[in-house]
Protein backbone atom coordinates (compact mmCIF):
# COMPACT_ATOMS: atom_id res chain seq x y z
CA UNK A 1 0.00 0.00 0.00
CA UNK A 2 1.40 3.36 -0.99
CA UNK A 3 1.06 6.56 0.95
CA UNK A 4 -1.04 9.09 -0.89
CA UNK A 5 -1.35 12.83 -0.43
CA UNK A 6 -4.53 13.86 -2.21
CA UNK A 7 -5.96 17.36 -2.04
CA UNK A 8 -9.41 17.50 -3.56
CA UNK A 9 -9.85 21.03 -2.25
CA UNK A 10 -7.04 23.50 -1.56
CA UNK A 11 -8.79 24.53 1.65
CA UNK A 12 -8.64 21.00 3.01
CA UNK A 13 -5.54 19.75 4.77
CA UNK A 14 -3.97 16.33 4.57
CA UNK A 15 -1.83 15.71 7.63
CA UNK A 16 0.94 13.12 8.00
CA UNK A 17 2.05 12.69 11.61
CA UNK A 18 5.21 10.62 11.86
CA UNK A 19 6.10 9.22 15.29
CA UNK A 20 9.78 8.72 14.46
CA UNK A 21 12.05 7.84 17.37
CA UNK A 22 15.19 8.56 15.33
CA UNK A 23 14.66 12.28 14.85
CA UNK A 24 17.70 14.29 15.96
CA UNK A 25 17.28 17.48 17.96
CA UNK A 26 19.83 20.24 17.78
CA UNK A 27 18.32 23.47 19.05
CA UNK A 28 20.07 26.61 20.22
CA UNK A 29 18.73 29.13 22.68
CA UNK A 30 19.77 32.74 23.25
CA UNK A 31 19.13 35.50 25.75
CA UNK A 32 15.36 35.28 25.12
CA UNK A 33 15.43 31.93 26.88
CA UNK A 34 15.33 33.90 30.16
CA UNK A 35 11.65 34.50 29.49
CA UNK A 36 10.75 30.87 30.10
CA UNK A 37 13.53 29.69 32.42
CA UNK A 38 11.46 30.78 35.50
CA UNK A 39 8.71 28.45 34.30
CA UNK A 40 11.22 25.60 34.17
CA UNK A 41 12.37 26.41 37.70
CA UNK A 42 8.76 26.43 38.98
CA UNK A 43 8.11 23.11 37.25
CA UNK A 44 11.11 21.58 38.98
CA UNK A 45 10.48 22.96 42.45
CA UNK A 46 6.76 22.29 42.75
CA UNK A 47 6.21 19.34 40.43
CA UNK A 48 8.54 16.54 39.52
CA UNK A 49 11.93 16.95 41.20
CA UNK A 50 12.65 15.44 44.60
CA UNK A 51 14.28 17.69 47.20
CA UNK A 52 18.03 17.57 47.66
CA UNK A 53 19.36 15.42 50.48
CA UNK A 54 23.07 15.33 51.28
CA UNK A 55 22.98 11.58 52.01
CA UNK A 56 19.99 10.07 50.20
CA UNK A 57 19.44 12.28 47.15
CA UNK A 58 22.51 14.24 46.11
CA UNK A 59 21.04 14.76 42.65
CA UNK A 60 17.83 16.32 43.96
CA UNK A 61 16.58 19.83 43.34
CA UNK A 62 18.33 22.66 45.23
CA UNK A 63 16.29 25.83 44.95
CA UNK A 64 19.01 27.93 46.66
CA UNK A 65 21.38 27.41 43.72
CA UNK A 66 18.81 27.17 40.94
CA UNK A 67 18.99 28.84 37.53
CA UNK A 68 17.60 31.46 37.36
CA UNK A 69 18.36 32.30 40.97
CA UNK A 70 16.01 35.29 41.27
CA UNK A 71 12.84 36.38 39.48
CA UNK A 72 9.26 37.61 39.88
CA UNK A 73 6.39 36.22 37.84
CA UNK A 74 2.70 37.18 37.84
CA UNK A 75 -0.27 35.65 36.05
CA UNK A 76 -4.05 35.19 36.25
CA UNK A 77 -5.62 31.75 36.54
CA UNK A 78 -8.95 30.21 37.53
CA UNK A 79 -8.49 28.81 41.07
CA UNK A 80 -9.26 25.15 41.83
CA UNK A 81 -12.70 24.27 43.19
CA UNK A 82 -11.66 23.55 46.77
CA UNK A 83 -13.15 24.28 50.21
CA UNK A 84 -10.55 27.03 50.65
CA UNK A 85 -11.44 28.87 47.46
CA UNK A 86 -14.87 27.55 46.51
CA UNK A 87 -16.13 27.14 42.98
CA UNK A 88 -14.92 30.57 41.94
CA UNK A 89 -15.22 32.02 38.49
CA UNK A 90 -13.03 35.01 39.36
CA UNK A 91 -9.49 34.82 38.09
CA UNK A 92 -6.89 34.44 40.83
CA UNK A 93 -3.97 36.88 40.69
CA UNK A 94 -0.82 34.86 41.42
CA UNK A 95 2.62 36.24 42.12
CA UNK A 96 5.73 34.05 42.41
CA UNK A 97 8.85 35.57 43.95
CA UNK A 98 12.26 33.90 43.98
CA UNK A 99 15.08 35.73 45.77
CA UNK A 100 18.77 34.83 45.58
CA UNK A 101 19.63 31.91 47.85
CA UNK A 102 16.05 31.17 48.92
CA UNK A 103 13.04 29.16 47.85
CA UNK A 104 10.35 30.50 45.54
CA UNK A 105 7.25 31.82 47.31
CA UNK A 106 3.76 31.90 45.82
CA UNK A 107 1.29 34.63 46.79
CA UNK A 108 -2.44 34.97 46.10
CA UNK A 109 -3.09 38.70 45.73
CA UNK A 110 -6.83 39.11 45.25
CA UNK A 111 -8.70 36.74 47.58
CA UNK A 112 -10.63 38.40 50.47
CA UNK A 113 -9.79 35.59 52.91
CA UNK A 114 -6.12 35.20 52.02
CA UNK A 115 -3.31 37.45 53.24
CA UNK A 116 -1.57 38.65 50.10
CA UNK A 117 1.69 39.09 52.01
CA UNK A 118 1.77 35.50 53.30
CA UNK A 119 3.09 32.76 50.99
CA UNK A 120 0.71 29.90 50.16
CA UNK A 121 1.49 26.46 51.59
CA UNK A 122 3.34 24.17 49.16
CA UNK A 123 0.34 22.08 48.05
CA UNK A 124 -1.93 25.11 47.64
CA UNK A 125 0.82 26.79 45.63
CA UNK A 126 1.06 23.71 43.41
CA UNK A 127 -2.71 23.85 42.78
CA UNK A 128 -2.33 27.41 41.52
CA UNK A 129 0.13 26.43 38.78
CA UNK A 130 -1.25 26.30 35.22
CA UNK A 131 -1.89 22.86 33.78
CA UNK A 132 0.18 23.76 30.74
CA UNK A 133 2.86 26.36 30.08
CA UNK A 134 2.94 26.65 26.30
CA UNK A 135 5.74 27.94 24.13
CA UNK A 136 5.81 28.40 20.39
CA UNK A 137 7.83 30.17 17.73
CA UNK A 138 7.21 31.13 14.15
CA UNK A 139 8.56 28.93 11.37
CA UNK A 140 11.45 26.63 12.22
CA UNK A 141 13.38 29.26 14.19
CA UNK A 142 12.70 27.77 17.63
CA UNK A 143 15.00 30.04 19.66
CA UNK A 144 12.97 29.69 22.88
CA UNK A 145 12.61 25.95 22.82
CA UNK A 146 15.62 24.69 24.76
CA UNK A 147 14.07 24.39 28.27
CA UNK A 148 11.02 22.71 26.74
CA UNK A 149 13.20 20.21 24.90
CA UNK A 150 14.91 19.54 28.22
CA UNK A 151 11.50 18.54 29.57
CA UNK A 152 11.07 16.14 26.64
CA UNK A 153 14.30 14.39 27.57
CA UNK A 154 13.17 14.20 31.19
CA UNK A 155 9.87 12.67 30.08
CA UNK A 156 11.65 10.28 27.72
CA UNK A 157 13.88 9.11 30.58
CA UNK A 158 10.82 8.66 32.79
CA UNK A 159 9.15 6.59 30.07
CA UNK A 160 12.24 4.36 29.74
CA UNK A 161 12.35 3.96 33.53
CA UNK A 162 8.81 2.55 33.63
CA UNK A 163 9.17 0.56 30.40
CA UNK A 164 12.34 -1.28 31.45
CA UNK A 165 10.83 -2.09 34.85
CA UNK A 166 7.46 -3.14 33.39
CA UNK A 167 5.54 -0.61 35.48
CA UNK A 168 2.68 1.59 34.27
CA UNK A 169 3.77 4.83 32.63
CA UNK A 170 1.63 7.67 34.07
CA UNK A 171 2.25 10.05 31.18
CA UNK A 172 4.41 13.15 30.66
CA UNK A 173 5.47 15.01 33.78
CA UNK A 174 5.51 18.73 34.30
CA UNK A 175 3.57 21.59 32.79
CA UNK A 176 5.86 22.69 29.97
CA UNK A 177 4.75 21.93 26.41
CA UNK A 178 6.37 23.24 23.24
CA UNK A 179 4.11 23.70 20.24
CA UNK A 180 6.40 22.68 17.40
CA UNK A 181 5.16 21.52 14.00
CA UNK A 182 4.32 17.99 15.17
CA UNK A 183 2.48 19.16 18.28
CA UNK A 184 0.51 21.68 16.22
CA UNK A 185 -0.51 18.89 13.86
CA UNK A 186 -1.73 16.87 16.84
CA UNK A 187 -3.73 19.81 18.21
CA UNK A 188 -5.27 20.50 14.81
CA UNK A 189 -6.29 16.87 14.34
CA UNK A 190 -7.77 16.68 17.85
CA UNK A 191 -9.88 19.76 17.19
CA UNK A 192 -11.23 18.57 13.84
CA UNK A 193 -12.10 15.17 15.27
CA UNK A 194 -13.85 16.38 18.44
CA UNK A 195 -15.10 19.94 18.08
CA UNK A 196 -18.41 21.05 16.57
CA UNK A 197 -18.75 23.36 13.59
CA UNK A 198 -19.27 26.47 15.70
CA UNK A 199 -15.98 26.07 17.55
CA UNK A 200 -14.17 25.27 14.30
CA UNK A 201 -15.48 28.41 12.59
CA UNK A 202 -12.30 30.47 13.30
CA UNK A 203 -10.28 27.89 11.37
CA UNK A 204 -12.43 28.62 8.34
CA UNK A 205 -12.63 32.39 8.72
CA UNK A 206 -9.13 33.22 9.95
CA UNK A 207 -6.97 30.41 8.54
CA UNK A 208 -8.99 29.28 5.53
CA UNK A 209 -9.13 25.61 6.56
CA UNK A 210 -12.50 24.04 5.74
CA UNK A 211 -11.85 20.67 7.31
CA UNK A 212 -9.60 17.65 7.73
CA UNK A 213 -9.97 15.06 4.98
CA UNK A 214 -7.32 12.44 5.73
CA UNK A 215 -4.18 11.87 7.75
CA UNK A 216 -1.63 9.16 8.45
CA UNK A 217 0.20 8.13 11.62
CA UNK A 218 3.42 6.12 11.34
CA UNK A 219 4.63 4.44 14.53
CA UNK A 220 8.10 3.02 14.13
CA UNK A 221 8.67 -0.15 16.17
CA UNK A 222 12.27 -1.10 15.36
CA UNK A 223 14.08 -0.02 18.51
CA UNK A 224 14.72 -2.39 21.39
CA UNK A 225 15.83 -1.36 24.89
CA UNK A 226 17.23 -3.64 27.58
CA UNK A 227 15.22 -4.43 30.70
CA UNK A 228 16.38 -3.09 34.06
CA UNK A 229 19.12 -5.20 35.69
CA UNK A 230 16.97 -6.16 38.69
CA UNK A 231 14.14 -7.28 36.42
CA UNK A 232 16.58 -9.32 34.34
CA UNK A 233 17.74 -11.07 37.53
CA UNK A 234 14.12 -11.97 38.27
CA UNK A 235 13.74 -13.33 34.74
CA UNK A 236 16.84 -15.47 35.17
CA UNK A 237 15.62 -16.94 38.44
CA UNK A 238 12.26 -17.87 36.96
CA UNK A 239 13.37 -18.76 33.44
CA UNK A 240 12.73 -22.11 31.81
CA UNK A 241 14.76 -24.08 29.28
CA UNK A 242 13.41 -21.79 26.58
CA UNK A 243 15.19 -18.76 28.08
CA UNK A 244 13.77 -15.26 28.33
CA UNK A 245 13.67 -11.93 26.52
CA UNK A 246 16.32 -9.40 27.56
CA UNK A 247 14.96 -6.50 25.48
CA UNK A 248 11.61 -4.80 25.04
CA UNK A 249 10.31 -2.89 22.02
CA UNK A 250 10.21 0.86 22.70
CA UNK A 251 6.50 1.49 22.06
CA UNK A 252 5.23 -1.65 23.80
CA UNK A 253 4.14 0.29 26.90
CA UNK A 254 1.43 1.84 24.72
CA UNK A 255 -0.18 -1.57 24.13
CA UNK A 256 -2.30 -2.85 26.98
CA UNK A 257 -5.05 -5.44 27.45
CA UNK A 258 -7.90 -5.33 29.95
CA UNK A 259 -9.31 -8.69 31.08
CA UNK A 260 -13.09 -8.46 31.48
CA UNK A 261 -15.22 -10.45 33.91
CA UNK A 262 -16.75 -12.46 31.04
CA UNK A 263 -13.28 -13.59 29.97
CA UNK A 264 -13.02 -11.34 26.94
CA UNK A 265 -10.04 -9.07 26.39
CA UNK A 266 -10.28 -5.39 25.53
CA UNK A 267 -7.32 -3.55 24.03
CA UNK A 268 -7.02 -0.24 25.89
CA UNK A 269 -3.48 0.97 25.15
CA UNK A 270 -2.89 4.20 23.25
CA UNK A 271 -1.72 2.39 20.10
CA UNK A 272 -4.54 -0.16 20.39
CA UNK A 273 -7.15 2.59 20.46
CA UNK A 274 -5.59 4.42 17.53
CA UNK A 275 -5.64 1.17 15.53
CA UNK A 276 -9.32 0.63 16.32
CA UNK A 277 -10.13 4.12 15.03
CA UNK A 278 -8.15 3.74 11.79
CA UNK A 279 -9.86 3.38 8.43
CA UNK A 280 -7.14 0.92 7.47
CA UNK A 281 -3.78 -0.15 8.86
CA UNK A 282 -0.83 -2.33 7.94
CA UNK A 283 2.62 -3.22 9.24
CA UNK A 284 5.60 -2.40 7.02
CA UNK A 285 8.12 -5.21 7.57
CA UNK A 286 10.92 -3.38 5.77
CA UNK A 287 10.89 -0.46 8.23
CA UNK A 288 9.23 -2.19 11.20
CA UNK A 289 6.55 0.47 11.15
CA UNK A 290 2.86 0.38 11.99
CA UNK A 291 1.00 2.57 9.47
CA UNK A 292 -2.45 3.91 10.36
CA UNK A 293 -4.53 5.68 7.69
CA UNK A 294 -7.60 7.74 8.50
CA UNK A 295 -10.26 8.92 6.08
CA UNK A 296 -12.17 11.45 8.15
CA UNK A 297 -15.93 10.88 8.07
CA UNK A 298 -18.65 11.23 10.71
CA UNK A 299 -18.03 7.56 11.57
CA UNK A 300 -14.31 8.24 12.05
CA UNK A 301 -15.12 11.02 14.49
CA UNK A 302 -17.59 8.76 16.27
CA UNK A 303 -14.91 6.08 16.63
CA UNK A 304 -12.45 8.52 18.20
CA UNK A 305 -15.08 9.78 20.64
CA UNK A 306 -15.88 6.17 21.55
CA UNK A 307 -12.26 5.16 22.22
CA UNK A 308 -11.00 8.44 23.73
CA UNK A 309 -12.90 10.00 26.61
CA UNK A 310 -12.27 13.59 25.54
CA UNK A 311 -10.30 15.81 23.22
CA UNK A 312 -7.73 16.18 26.00
CA UNK A 313 -7.44 12.39 26.30
CA UNK A 314 -6.59 12.17 22.59
CA UNK A 315 -4.12 15.05 22.84
CA UNK A 316 -2.38 13.37 25.81
CA UNK A 317 -2.10 10.20 23.73
CA UNK A 318 -0.44 12.07 20.86
CA UNK A 319 1.77 13.87 23.38
CA UNK A 320 2.97 10.58 24.87
CA UNK A 321 3.84 9.19 21.43
CA UNK A 322 5.63 12.39 20.48
CA UNK A 323 7.72 11.99 23.64
CA UNK A 324 9.52 9.16 21.82
CA UNK A 325 10.63 11.44 18.96
CA UNK A 326 14.13 11.92 20.40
Amino acid sequence: MEETNQYSDENYIDEDIDKDIDEDIDEDGDEDEEIIEPNKFIDEEFEYMADYDEEENTGGFQDEVAVPNAFELEYLIFPPATPEYGDQKVLAHIKIVKEVGSSAKVYLLNHPDVNENKPLPRMEAWEMLPEYVLAYSSGENEILSLPFFKMRFINFDAYLYHLTRQSDYPGPEGHMTFLDAEMNQAILICNFLFQDEKILEPFKQDVGIEGLKQFRIIIRQHRQVEYDAELLDEFRRSSTEFGFETDVELTSAFKKNDQREDGSVRRIGVIDRLVQCATCSFFDDETDSLVLDYWVTPETKKAFKNHFSSILDLFHSFQMLLTLNL
